[in-house]
């Protein structure tokens, strides 16, 4: 009977030790799953970690790329003012000489570079809608400017020619009939804008 006993409790010993292992072993299984998803979580912070680094360093690579090239655009600006502005006078110099005789067309105007790239009276310039860039206008009017003073002359000199009535009473009876509309609408369009960059 004694025997029975013993033999009953070392079953039950063991039942309980074979349960209690079992729950080791799955509570290890699960220690070790939250471990790989931990893993897991690790690399995915440290990825997207390293791609926001890589997208900042693009930026500013980028950012500095843009402000070289701005830097180059002006210098390069800079040196073509003078041979811009000298060329812009001859073109003057060449209308205020031209013969009694002959008629003046729109090609023939000194128009300043933007002006003169929409290339005739069909385009923009003879609805008076041109758009000179401020920046490319001060370049050719104050390239060589020594200073203020020489600024300020500049302008108004460029105001005088463009001024519509002063214009029109020393070229508009010479226009080409067919584009004088086109010239002068042109030259109150530049007006304007000389006009803007003077309150600037």
């Amino acid at each position: 009977m004694q025997d029975h006993g013993r033999k009953v409790a070392a079953a039950a010993a063991a039942a309980a030790a074979a349960r209690s292992g079992g729950r080791s072993a799955f509570a290890g299984f699960g220690r070790g799953a939250e471990g790989r998803d931990a893993a897991a979580k690790e690399r995915q912070r440290k990825a997207e970690a390293a791609a926001a680094e890589s997208a900042r360093i693009l930026r500013e690579e980028q950012a500095k790329d843009s402000n070289w090239r701005a830097a180059m655009m002006q210098q390069i600006e800079q040196a073509a003012a003078p041979n811009r502005r000298a060329a812009y006078e001859a073109k003057w110099a060449a209308l205020d000489a031209w013969p009694k005789h002959k008629p003046i067309g729109y090609a023939d105007i000194p128009w300043p570079p933007a002006a003169a790239a929409a290339r005739g009276p069909q385009l923009q310039i003879a609805h008076g809608e041109i758009q000179l860039d401020p920046q490319q206008l001060r370049s050719l009017l104050f390239g060589g400017a020594s200073g203020p003073d020489a600024m300020r002359l500049a302008l108004r000199k460029e105001l005088m020619r463009w001024h519509p009535d002063k214009f029109g009473a020393r070229f508009g009876g010479r226009l080409v009939p067919e584009e004088r509309e086109a010239v002068l609408a042109g030259v109150q369009a530049v007006a304007q804008q000389l006009t803007a960059l003077k309150t600037a």
